[in-house]
């Protein structure tokens, strides 16, 4: 009888792996890790983390852009524990819509718990209109307990846009909600970008992780939003009571309330027919795009006309240009908090005056220096 029972508990044993087998190509080993390619596959995933199977030491990879359609895998009580590998491609990532009728209840995320798991060159994309205050672009929460590792994000970019109307005190990030204290190893984002945006009711939004309740390490890492409401958060990350966050060669495109990291920009708006050209190299590269720092230089080239009587700046869309017409048509970029903005009005400005907006520092010439020139000669002849 015990005999039977064995060999009937084997069969079940091996039927369940076959079974798992034929869900996903691969063997989920380093070498040979599952493969992911559809939203069908997507869900056999979800479901597995919810019926239990963690997949510790396991690997997946995606090999095509897939559409979640809104699946979430894993949660607290069923974390991720695997590697998973995006290899470049899109998760697209949408909950509710703008009827309001739909939104997200709970935490929303297209991985719900991460556990001393691996994610690396992972996209997502999408809309996620939520009443819920946890949420993020990647995962709504690491919780680490008793793993042997720290969860690590390697690589990783997020545009989500996200819609909130719940006015609590919110844990969104634009990659991970929030960080648990019960961890063993302090987790690592590294090489990690924001690009989405923030929208509805956003107090104590971090700008890739909502709120650390652990020492956090940032390595290379830029947040450069479309909108993010400066009020009540923080450029990188909210901390809790005794928590400390490292950024070691981290950017922003604009501070937060709570600012973190080294601001940078990567274009200069100007009026209609204006150019101009960075005498710099780039400080930093992200995706491609370069950017430049404060103090970094630029030249302008203005059609002929054209009066630069008054430089003005305001929170949004601000003149970071000091002491127009230097040496050589150069300007030199100074206390950039924001995006870059030149804009030229008409209106006089009493000679010699030196102006603060917003913490932007700028010097006005004396007005025999700036009248109707746009070039050496020119200037000149006024």
């Amino acid at each position: 009888m015990k005999t039977t029972k064995l060999i009937a508990l084997l069969a079940l044993l091996l039927c369940a792996t076959a079974s798992f087998a034929q869900t996903f190509l691969g063997s989920g080993n380093s070498t040979d890790p599952y493969l992911l390619k559809s939203s069908n596959e997507w869900e056999a995933l979800a479901k597995q983390v919810a019926e239990g199977k963690n997949f510790q030491n396991q690997f997946f990879r995606l090999s095509a852009d897939i559409d979640t359609k809104g699946i979430q895998v894993g949660s607290l009580e069923r974390p991720f524990c695997g590697v998973f590998d995006g290899d470049n491609h899109t998760l697209t990532f949408t909950v509710g819509d703008d009827t309001g009728d739909n939104n997200a209840k709970a935490p929303t995320a297209p991985f719900g718990c991460l556990r001393g798991a691996i994610v690396r060159h992972v996209k997502t994309t999408g809309t996620v209109f939520t009443d819920n205050a946890q949420n993020g672009g990647i995962a709504v929460c690491i919780d680490d307990a008793g793993a042997s590792r720290g969860t690590q994000l390697v690589d990783c970019r997020s545009d989500i846009t996200f819609f909130i109307l719940n006015k609590g005190t919110l844990t969104t990030g634009g990659l991970i909600g929030k960080i648990n204290s019960n961890v063993t190893v302090k987790p690592v984002l590294e090489n990690c970008v924001f690009t989405g945006t923030f929208g509805g009711w956003v107090k104590r939004m971090g700008g890739l992780v909502g709120l650390s309740e652990v020492d956090i390490t940032f390595k290379n890492c830029m947040f450069d939003p479309v909108q993010a409401d400066e009020q009540g958060n923080a450029t990188f990350v909210n901390l809790a009571k005794g928590a400390k966050a490292t950024f070691e060669d981290c950017y922003c495109t604009r501070y937060l309330e709570t600012k973190q990291g080294l601001c940078v920009f990567n274009k200069v708006n100007l009026p209609q027919g204006c150019t101009y050209e960075m005498v710099e190299e780039p400080f930093a590269q992200f995706d491609g795009k370069p950017y430049w720092k404060s103090g970094d230089r630029v030249k302008l080239s203005v059609p002929e006309g054209t009066k630069f009587d008054h430089w003005t700046a305001n929170r949004d869309k601000g003149v970071f240009i000091s002491d127009p017409w230097r040496k050589d048509g150069e300007h030199v970029l100074q206390d950039v908090d924001g995006p870059i903005h030149l804009y030229i009005s008409e209106k006089s400005i009493p000679e010699g005056n030196v102006h603060t907006v917003h913490g932007v520092k700028f010097r006005y010439l004396n007005k025999s220096d700036y009248h109707y020139y746009v070039s050496d000669e020119t200037r000149k002849a006024k």
